[in-house]
Order: structure tokens, then C-alpha cells, then sequence
């Protein structure tokens, strides 16, 4: 009777010290999921670009005039918000020089490993200015879900120099459109960054003047963290131009 009183004891106290240990397996081995999760989704994003001139594209030091501003790529500090859901997005850019000070300017369009999509030069004609540059509706150059790629604009100066240029470069990823991005993106959330500011931009465009715009304007400039040295000057520059560029065949 007392050896199977201390079996049933025993039986109790053993189920009792067991019963944690397997939430506590649980969470450790989510975590440990999480974790490679996390790891592998930092894999998995391209590096950061340069949004402003410099960084190894062109002579860091160049610059079409002597103002001191500087060739910027409007978008955010963070990776996860350069998205967009359009196949042909457009791409917005402060140009300081005025189309005197440039001989030409050049945009490409790569994919992840580097190979050339799509390239073709330009001149812009309305700037100084804020600028949007539209890829063209041809579906060879149309982005893919759910892909990464890098895009170049280069600005040959027009000066004695020969070679002087100023040049940014960036990321993309499209993403599939959904309803609560639409909803997102209509409230002026930057969570999908490229279709936010195109939407704002060409309505600043179109009504330079409205004051509501404005202000929108300076707010999604300011949660984007531009690397821009004065954001306050940035959110008053106009939005001069959107340039629809044309397919080379």
C-alpha cells in the first residue's frame, strides 16, 4: 500500500514539473523561428543606395552650379518603406539645376543582380524643381511582384569639365495592391512610399497654391527622414514636372 501510495505521489509531482515545459519549449523554438525569420528577411533586402549625390557614382564633390544644393531622391530612410504596387512607378527626384546647367541626364532601371532593363537619356525643361521620372507603359519594363530593383539617374553637368557629373541611386520592390493599401495610401500613409508621394506630388502639381496640400507635403517629407539637410526648404520647392519617359525599342 505505501510503495503504490508513493508511485501515485510520485506520478502527481511528475506532472505537475512537466506541465510548463513544453510553452516554454514552444516559445523558445518560435523565437528561435522569429529570429532566422528576421535574419533572413535582412538577407533577403538589397543594400541601401545614395538619395543624395555622391557615394561612389559621381565626384562627390561636383555639382552643376554654386548654390551648394544638392541632386536628392525623394525617399525614405527606411528600407521596408520603398515599395510600390504600380508596374510602371514614377520616380521623384529635387533637380537644383536649372536646364542650362545640364548636357544631359540618364536613368536606368536594373534588376537585383544588376542586369540593365531599361536606360535613356533626357533633359529636363522645367527645373529647378522637384521632378517625377515615369517609366514607360511597355510591359518588358513593367516591374514584377514581388521583385527588387535598383535604379540609376545620372545628371552630366554643362561645364568646361569634361566627365563632371552628380548621380544618385535606389531601390524599388513592387508588392501587390490591396485594399488596406489603397485605403493606406489615399490617407497619405507612407507604408508603400512611391504611390504616397506620386499621388501628393501630382496633386501639388496640378494646385500649386492649396494649403491642406502643403501641409500634407511637409508631413510625408518629414516621415520619410530625407537625407536632406534642410527639410523645411525641401517641403516649400515646387513640383515642376513629371517626365513620361518613351521606350528605345
Amino acid at each position: 500500500m505505501v510503495t503504490e501510495q508513493v508511485k501515485i505521489a510520485f506520478a502527481i509531482a511528475l506532472s505537475i514539473i512537466s506541465v510548463p515545459f513544453y510553452p516554454v519549449l514552444a516559445q523558445q523554438q518560435s523565437g528561435i523561428l522569429e529570429n532566422q525569420n528576421q535574419v533572413n528577411a535582412s538577407r533577403d533586402r538589397p543594400p541601401k543606395g545614395t538619395a543624395t549625390e555622391g557615394g561612389g557614382l559621381g565626384d562627390s564633390s561636383a555639382s552643376c552650379n554654386n548654390t551648394g544644393q544638392r541632386l536628392t531622391a525623394l525617399v525614405p530612410r527606411n528600407l521596408e518603406q520603398r515599395l510600390t504596387t504600380e508596374e510602371y512607378p514614377t520616380f521623384w527626384f529635387y533637380l537644383p539645376y536649372s536646364s542650362q546647367e545640364i548636357e544631359s541626364s540618364e536613368f536606368s532601371l536594373h534588376e537585383r543582380d544588376e542586369k540593365l532593363i531599361y536606360r535613356t537619356s533626357f533633359k529636363p525643361s522645367k527645373t529647378p524643381g522637384i521632378i517625377g521620372i515615369r517609366l514607360p507603359a511597355v510591359p518588358k519594363y513593367a516591374l514584377q511582384p514581388n521583385q527588387y530593383y535598383h535604379w540609376y539617374l545620372v545628371i552630366k553637368c554643362q561645364q568646361k569639365t569634361p566627365n563632371q557629373r552628380v548621380a544618385v541611386d535606389e531601390w524599388v520592390q513592387r508588392v501587390p495592391l490591396t485594399p488596406e493599401s489603397e485605403v493606406k495610401m489615399n490617407a497619405g500613409n507612407p507604408e508603400i512610399w512611391y504611390d504616397a508621394l506620386s499621388r501628393l506630388a501630382e496633386q501639388r502639381l496640378s494646385n500649386s497654391e492649396n494649403e491642406q496640400l502643403k501641409r500634407d507635403w511637409m508631413n510625408l517629407l518629414t516621415s520619410a527622414e530625407l537625407d536632406s539637410t534642410d527639410l523645411e526648404a525641401m517641403g516649400k520647392i515646387p513640383v515642376v514636372e513629371v517626365i513620361q519617359l518613351v521606350d528605345n525599342g
